[in-house]
């Protein structure tokens, strides 16, 4: 009994020191003497949970079914035995309420998450921890209006946790405030390297703490299109060589993105290594596996692997079939070798089968049917997309479809739909309705623009534009009540006061159109012709300097060369009058080669010297031969 009371010091001694070794091997000691201690035993799986020996104590509970179920859930939880840790807790409503937030976490069921949490914020008030992952699952619901409602009441702890600052940062950056989503997420870097130096933390853990909030503002960056900033903040998250290696793989993966199709090698090999890492994709949420193989593929495609492409996409099809991305990019597949009616049929099937996810998959349809020429089935693609009926950037694209078809009806439908279906605090619903009713104005349904030009009154009083359409409208159909909403309208207001007896007697004014005066030259004209320079007139060609006096200066001398009489032109080899073999030359060109190329005499001894007598054409002598060259062509 006394070596008894002695192991029960020393267990006391080690969970003071928190020496779970320890507390281990006295528990083991004890239970030997006592195997029925109850105390001992659950210092025994207690001490198992914090070594981390989660399969030990599997083990050691499945002897005694029943008992420490809590201990037996977060076993299986941290062995990613997600369902057996919800069956062992299904029972437990009270106890282990937050291990069963955290599993549905695991299993991505965010909702059933988001309801415990708010149970137990009720129930037990606000906790560092338990708003942190409220936080969290706010932001994988896009439930923003709590997660706001949730930042404006704990406003305390702001400055205590970097945790919380950072979901709220992660909730405005999938909405897509970037103003405020900085702003969260720079305070959690700064509260974050503020409170664990006051905790005497080392600045290596430190960075490691700070890395996923450096690789979120530079995701943050990335969306803005700050890309090189982007891509220096990643590389020095990376250079630090985070510990946590889901931050490490979405960083290398961002990375590959920011390269757009360059380094296409380096890339596909980053790519494999991040998909094939069994602990990586084990930890990676189900959206970020998705992502990465998807960009696998796509660098397969860009690198013309088509083959390979396919193949992937085939598996990761039946592996994730909501997935709009991979239907997707195997119709692109299809559309790049130009077999566009299998590519419709494919994102056809995708769209059938899973309808909540198609939008994607609905807009490229559409834009395929469009890029043909299809508008009708093209607008039966975009009316079947649930999610975005009601958004306007798909109202102006139906309504201006329906208006290339000449669907005048169909347009009015889509404006009327949208009409009922938004809802009235929304900030773009008097928008709709003023445009329903411009619509139908400028058809010619007078009537019923009228009943909607009057419901937009009674958003916009006093616009006086809605109400000139309005008895406008109202003339078309029903001229007395036109009449008295147009004694309604202000007398037009004007800073100058006309009477009509006075401009009827005011005299006609006749003005008289005269031609310009060409001697009038106005001062600005004459100042450009002043300050135009002067340009210098070309003066003939002066007489040769030397010269002999008395002689006849040749004509010919001032001519371009082509005008001169002694231009023969450029030799052409095979054109003029006569032809022949090699050596054979007319007489006559002969005497006219003789004539102008003899050297002129004087002046007064060519006008003395008598006419040429006109010689007769000699006959052509025979063809000769030249030597050793046979019937080729002479040199020239």
């Amino acid at each position: 009994m006394a070596q008894l009371h002695e192991s029960f010091a020393s267990l006391h001694t080690a969970i003071e020191d928190e020496d779970y070794e320890e507390v281990l091997a006295v528990s083991n000691k004890i239970l030997s003497i006592q195997p029925d201690e109850p105390d001992a035993y659950k210092c025994k799986i207690v001490a198992l949970v914090q070594l981390g020996r989660f399969v030990d104590v599997v083990q050691e509970l499945g002897k005694e079914p029943g008992q420490h179920k809590y201990e037996l859930a977060y076993a299986l939880y941290r062995q990613k035995k997600h369902e057996e840790a919800l069956a062992v807790l299904k029972d437990e409503e009270e106890t282990g309420l937050e291990l069963k937030a955290q599993i549905f976490y695991a299993l991505e069921r965010y909702q059933e998450a988001e309801e415990i949490y708010e149970s137990l914020l009720e129930r037990d008030g606000a906790s560092h921890d338990l708003v942190t992952n409220l936080s969290a699952t706010y932001v994988k619901t896009g439930n923003f209006s709590s997660l706001a409602s949730l930042v404006s009441q704990h406003q305390n702890l702001c400055d205590k946790s970097f945790e919380f600052l950072y979901n709220a940062g992660t909730a405005f950056l999938e909405r897509g405030d970037s103003v405020k989503a900085h702003q969260y997420l720079s305070q959690a870097k700064d509260v974050c390297n503020t409170q664990l130096s006051e905790e005497g933390v080392s600045q290596a853990d430190i960075d490691q703490e700070t890395a996923i909030i450096i690789s979120q503002l530079a995701y943050l960056d990335q969306k803005k299109g700050n890309l090189e900033n982007a891509k220096l903040q990643y590389e020095e998250v990376l250079s630090k060589k985070p510990t946590d290696i889901t931050v490490k793989a979405a960083c290398q993966n961002n990375i590959v993105t920011l390269r757009e199709g360059t380094e296409k090698f380096d890339s596909l090999r980053k790519l494999n290594q991040l998909r094939t890492e069994e602990e990586l994709m084990a930890k990676l949420s189900s959206a970020q596996q998705q992502v990465i193989h998807f960009n696998h593929c796509l660098m397969l495609l860009m690198m013309n692997k088509t083959d390979e492409c396919r193949d992937f996409l085939t598996k990761l099809q039946e592996k994730y079939p909501t997935n709009d991305l991979f239907p997707l990019l195997y119709a692109t597949i299809l559309y790049k070798n130009r077999k566009f009616q299998k590519a419709q049929e494919k994102l056809d099937e995708f769209i059938q089968n899973h309808p909540e996810s198609s939008v994607q998959a609905g807009l490229v349809m559409a834009q395929m049917h469009l890029n043909q020429g299809n508008v009708v089935p093209a607008i039966k693609v975009l009316t079947g997309i649930e999610k975005l009926k009601n958004m306007p950037a798909m109202i102006c694209t139906l309504v201006s479809l329906y208006e290339r078809v000449n669907d005048i009806d169909g347009a009015i439908n889509v404006l009327d739909a949208a009409v009922m279906n938004i809802n009235e605090s929304e900030s773009y619903y008097t928008t709709i309705l003023r445009h329903n009713a411009d619509f139908k104005f400028a058809a010619g349904r007078f009537e019923e623009a009228a009943k909607v030009y009057k419901k937009l009154l009674t958003y916009k009083r006093g616009d006086h534009e809605i109400m000139t359409n309005l008895i406008i409208s109202l003339a078309q159909v029903s001229p007395s009540k036109a009449r008295e909403l147009e004694e309604r309208l202000p007398e037009l207001e004007s800073d100058t006061k006309i009477d009509p007896e006075e401009l009827e007697n005011l005299p006609v004014v006749f003005t008289r159109i005269t031609k310009r005066d060409k001697s009038a030259v106005t001062s600005e004209t004459a100042d450009a012709r002043a300050k135009k320079p002067k340009t210098k007139k070309k003066r003939k060609n002066p007489p040769p300097k030397v010269i002999v006096p008395g002689s006849v200066v040749d004509p010919d001398r001032w001519k371009p060369k082509y005008e001169r009489a002694s231009y023969k032109g450029k030799r052409r080899p095979g054109r003029g009058g006569t032809r022949g073999a090699q050596g054979v030359v007319p007489a006559a060109a002969v005497s006219v080669k003789q004539e102008t190329t003899a050297a002129p005499a004087a002046a007064a001894a060519a006008a003395k010297r008598p006419a040429p007598q006109t010689q007769t054409q000699q006959p052509t002598p025979p063809p000769t031969r030249g030597r050793g060259r046979g019937r080729g062509r002479g040199r020239k």
